[in-house]
């Protein structure tokens, strides 16, 4: 029979002390000091309410986890309302420059880059703002083609981005397959999506990001497809277990969490183990429309606003992983 270095490629580990869960999740090791063969192992997560927004709104630029989240822009009309999380509730702080709705984020609550989306009143944007915890500055670089209901690897940072996919012009059955990553100062346009669309949901980062399920139209042409960036160009992956758009979605390539969205309203959540897509537990309430990009992976995300209903409402996703010592 195959040992473990003929199955994995690698030996396992022999240290003094745990991995942390944080990278360790599908490795075994031994642990020198208690003696023992460990692991790491997902505790089912469970959704719960959080705070209500200030201002009930969807489709606007959400970054952040459930302790500290952020979010900016909306619908409708489109607003330049920024709010803050601290785990319990939320807090108007500096607005956006420009009122934006169907527009996407990326960063964290205290560093942000928010574009794209759709003006008042109809015009699609290629505006570009930085958050740096209590301002919106508009940066000199936009985006090179203008668009709206596009998606974010949601783990890029106010110097490393990518956003894809989208509506140009607004209100059109014209999708783009477009990809452009931001470097801090100036966005470039890089490889092309396999397939064009708008609506989908982003995770990742800008050198390995997710962009999960969309709206391809016209007609009801929801998609259940899904694309890997290895940072130079988008591979197709294992399709979700339901097709919608407008759906939240949190994480990275090896671990994303996609929620809620259309056609209709939805409450199913799926989560992705970097090769396939479970149902997981649902939405308290189903809901389309929410902010598009928060959390680390998919053990923290929120599930924010919505086109309707609930659209200032709030459900938080927790999820841990536990060592565990392998008996057997």
């Amino acid at each position: 029979m195959p040992d473990y270095k003929a199955i994995k490629g690698k030996s396992i580990l022999n240290i003094a002390s745990d991995l942390d869960t944080s990278e360790a999740e599908g490795e075994i090791w031994f642990n020198t000091t208690s003696s023992d063969y460990k692991t790491i192992i997902k505790v089912a997560g469970a959704w719960a309410s959080g705070g209500n927004l200030n201002t009930g709104r969807g489709l606007m630029g959400c970054t952040g986890i459930v302790t500290a989240g952020l979010v900016f822009g909306g619908t409708t009309p489109a607003v330049a309302v920024c709010e803050t999380y601290d785990g319990s509730s939320w807090s108007e702080v500096g607005d956006l420059n420009t009122g934006v709705e169907n527009n996407v984020g990326f960063g964290t609550s205290t560093a942000a880059v928010n574009c794209g989306g759709i003006l008042a009143p109809a015009a699609n944007s290629d505006n570009t703002e930085t958050w740096d915890g209590s301002s919106w500055t508009t940066s000199p670089a936009d985006m090179n083609t203008a668009r709206s209901k596009l998606s974010a690897a949601n783990q890029g940072t106010t110097t490393a981005g990518l956003v894809f996919a989208g509506s140009d012009p607004p209100g059109s059955a014209r999708n783009t397959a477009l990809t452009e990553s931001w470097n801090g100062s100036a966005w470039t346009e890089v490889g092309d999506l396999t397939t064009a669309r708008r609506g989908g949901s982003g995770a990742g980062t800008s050198t390995a990001a997710l962009l999960a399920t969309g709206y391809v139209g016209p007609g009801a042409a929801f998609k259940d497809e899904v694309e890997e960036w290895n940072g130079t160009a988008w591979t197709e992956v294992a399709d979700v277990n339901s097709v919608r758009q407008t759906a939240g979605s949190s994480g990275t390539v090896t671990s994303a969490l996609i929620y809620g969205g259309q056609p209709g309203t939805l409450a199913i959540t799926e989560e992705w183990d970097g090769s396939s897509w479970t149902e997981v537990a649902d939405l308290a309430t189903a809901r389309e429309g929410l902010g598009k990009g928060t959390g680390p992976s998919a053990l923290s995300a929120l599930a924010v606003g919505a086109d309707a209903p609930s659209n200032n409402m709030t459900e938080e996703w927790t999820q841990s992983q536990n060592v565990k010592v392998i008996t057997d």
